[in-house]
């Protein structure tokens, strides 16, 4: 079995009268027919870090993917593994944030049919699985909630 190391989750937010909203993008039927059974689910931006691209391009990248443009890019400091089942693989997945001025309307591809901003607790009640949750812990931890601003981890 393969194991990727190249797979990245990028928790997209916006500040709201000093209130961090997080973007969920709901899966298509199509996307969920094809690879889980039916099954639709709230999961975030999320792609492939591809040979020899830096993090902050690759993280641009979705971002442009999405028609949204961050005012700052962070390190999350955490990571997660899992059975990826459409591509046979475990994947490592690291955790990235992006705040972006504004809430606007992300752009939406085949794999995804609804999107939503929405405050921490809400993201907890919509999320399933623990690779998300955790990572959204995290970001609240040391990015959009954190005591004092984590500089070390900006990476722009």
């Amino acid at each position: 079995m393969k194991l990727n190391p190249n797979v990245f989750d990028l928790w997209v937010y916006h500040k709201a009268e000093g209130v961090p909203r997080y973007l969920l993008l709901y899966t298509s039927q199509e996307k969920a027919d094809k690879w889980f059974n039916g099954a639709r689910f709230w999961q975030i931006p999320s792609d492939f870090v591809e040979e020899e691209e830096e993090i902050e391009t690759a993280l641009q990248r979705v971002l442009k993917k999405c028609d949204l443009r961050a005012r700052s890019l962070w390190a999350v400091e955490h990571a997660y593994t899992f059975y990826n089942r459409r591509f046979k693989e475990i994947q490592i997945c690291t955790v990235y944030a992006a705040q972006v001025q504004k809430p606007s309307k992300p752009k939406l591809t085949a794999s995804h049919s609804a999107f939503g901003w929405f405050p921490y607790q809400e993201c907890i009640e919509k999320l399933n699985f623990r690779g998300l949750l955790e990572g959204l812990f995290w970001t609240k931890k040391y990015v959009t909630d954190a005591e004092r601003e984590f500089t070390e981890l900006r990476l722009v």
